[in-house]
């Protein structure tokens, strides 16, 4: 065990962009949240969409899930880093699983993961899942496509296709169409799930009733308000602040996400 100060500079591997800042995967902002609010010294490695499942490879780190047709899939973020226990260098990938390894590392810093018995988060993020991935991917993946690299574009848009299903991402849910009303009102109604996790109780999930909590756990944020948070810069990166879109976003449910962002601000820092 160690503690921050002491710690070489660890290395986060992430997926870049044309926004701000470069970063805008939610996978990757989930570990990005984490080595911030634990304030750990890190740097940021740049690596293109065709060339992640080689460079895991090349770092000895094994695949994460599958791909429809069962052949290995390789996913960021991954992080290496010198591990004080053995003295030797370690990659490991998977936000949840880098978030678990970082808490034992370092026990000085601020825990992300709680006991199970605090939260369940495997639970909490079961449900995020449920209630938020089929719409949203409908609603930003082919506005998202557009803001990669040209290096990673055509290969993000044959992948995601091939791995979620329903023909080319252009025709998914298009600006001012039926389709991306209805992606809308189903991805507000499962933000509605999740605000039921912060405490909302209103009868109609507009949010801001009495017990409505800041994070999921007390009054520090951990892993699982780092998920949600996650999604929502995702969203916020892709549609652009000043959006018709995402503004409405902001206001939903009481303006309960907007808050929730602004209480992680301090932690969406891209160290380089």
């Amino acid at each position: 065990m160690t503690d921050s100060a002491s710690q070489p500079v660890i290395d986060f591997y992430d997926i870049p962009a044309d926004v701000e800042g470069m970063a805008w995967s939610p996978n990757t902002w989930k570990t990005r949240f984490t080595l911030n609010y634990k304030n750990l010294p890190y740097k940021t490695i740049w690596v293109e969409y065709p060339t992640i499942a080689d460079t895991c490879q090349a770092l000895g780190v094994p695949p994460t899930t599958s791909w429809p047709d069962g052949t290995p899939m390789y996913t960021f973020p991954v992080v290496r880093f010198l591990d004080p226990r053995t003295g030797t260098t370690t990659a490991l990938a998977e936000s949840l699983a880098i978030a678990r390894e970082l808490d034992a590392l370092f026990p000085s810093t601020p825990r992300v993961v709680p006991a199970r018995e605090d939260f369940d988060v495997d639970a909490f993020l079961a449900a995020l899942d449920r209630a938020l991935s089929p719409h949203i991917q409908r609603v930003i993946a082919a506005l998202g496509t557009a803001r990669l690299h040209e290096e990673s574009r055509a290969y993000y848009k044959r992948v995601r296709e091939w791995q979620w299903g329903g023909g080319p991402m252009e025709q998914w849910a298009p600006a001012g169409s039926e389709a991306r009303a209805r992606a809308w009102a189903a991805l507000k109604a499962g933000f509605g799930e999740i605000a039921r996790w912060y405490g909302d109780r209103s009868d109609d999930g507009a949010g801001g009733g009495e017990g409505e909590k800041r994070f999921l756990v007390g009054d520090s944020p951990t892993f699982g308000d780092f998920a949600v948070g996650a999604r929502l810069t995702w969203m916020q990166k892709v549609l652009g602040t000043e959006s018709e879109e995402w503004t409405a976003v902001e206001e939903w449910h009481a303006g309960r996400w907007r808050r929730l962002l602004e209480g992680l601000q301090e932690f969406a820092r891209v160290q380089v």
